[in-house]
């Protein structure tokens, strides 16, 4: 049987990590990214800044889209760097 335990940290959203029973698994654990904090964004076309996330998707969520995720500025509708 695979148990896997997941423990978050509120602090330091980084510090996400699986654990797991088998060692097989453990091998093919892939990190989450899901639960990064906002952070201010520059925008390197237009100079405007914002808070939100550059989206990066997750190796093990392949499929979420998160609330705060940008791919666009807000203010140039230009793609993201």
């Amino acid at each position: 049987m695979n148990k896997e335990l997941m423990y978050y940290c509120p602090v330091d959203a980084e510090k996400t990590r699986r654990i797991s029973s088998n060692p097989e698994a453990q091998s093919k654990n892939m990190e989450c990214n899901c639960n990064r904090a906002p952070e201010t964004i520059l925008c390197t076309v237009c100079g405007g800044t914002f808070v939100g996330r550059k989206r990066i998707q997750c190796q093990r969520h392949k499929n979420t889209i998160h609330l705060m995720d940008c791919v666009y500025c807000v203010f140039c509708k230009k793609k993201l760097k």
